[in-house]
């Protein structure tokens, strides 16, 4: 294990700095029960899903969900590797393959409407069929 540090948003610290405030122990999240850390991220992890309602899933699946919003929002993939904090863009890329195999798929999806098999770009204009993007 080695430090690794990433800057936070201001909205996350104004967060941080008010539940320091009200803070009844030094932990940023302390088991209600002992007070102490958790020792059990997955308990506390899918009492927290319980809560809000949502099917439990894991850190993991935050770092995934986190790689996917900013690559579809065209941040690249450096930057994405550096927030992950991955030594290698291939570990990046890993994470990030599903969605760009899916995304000339997608863009199937944005087609208002979809010309028969075969029609060309000059018939598509002709007809007046638009595309978005």
């Amino acid at each position: 294990m080695e430090e690794s540090r990433l800057p936070m948003t201001e909205e996350l610290y104004s967060i941080f700095l008010q539940r320091k405030q009200d803070a009844q122990t030094e932990w940023v999240f302390p088991n209600p029960k002992t007070g102490l850390p958790f020792t059990d991220r997955k308990k506390w992890i899918k009492s927290l899903c319980e809560k809000a309602g949502v099917r439990p899933f894991g850190f993991h699946a935050i770092r995934h969900l986190t790689a996917s919003i900013l690559a579809q929002n065209n941040i690249p993939m450096v930057q994405i590797q550096a927030i992950l904090r991955h030594k290698k863009l291939s570990t990046t890329e890993i994470y990030l393959h599903r969605i760009s195999d899916l995304r000339p798929v997608l863009k199937l999806l944005s087609i208002k409407k979809v010309l028969p098999i075969g029609a060309s770009r000059e018939a598509e204009a002709k007809q007046g069929i638009s595309l978005i993007g």
